[in-house]
């Protein structure tokens, strides 16, 4: 079995959780394990996923996480 070492993650992200995650906004990050989300409303409510991703494709999604925007852009858990 050959295994394929993990090239980064796309981050999932939507302020409507209702649509399909294929058309959701995808942050890549490259062999990096910190990220920022830019340009973020604030005092908005964002749905956000993870996927890890090899030279083969992207594995399963995280489950979605619901987090709350601060003034600055700030992510609240």
């Amino acid at each position: 079995m050959v295994v394929n070492a993990v090239q980064g993650y796309n981050v999932y992200y939507t302020l409507n959780a209702d649509q399909l995650m294929s058309t959701w906004s995808v942050l890549r990050v490259d062999n990096g394990q910190l990220t920022t989300i830019g340009s973020l409303l604030t005092n908005e409510t964002y749905t956000i996923a993870v996927a890890a991703f090899t030279d083969i494709g992207e594995g399963p999604a995280s489950e979605p996480m619901h987090v709350r925007t601060q003034l600055g852009g700030e992510l609240l858990n």
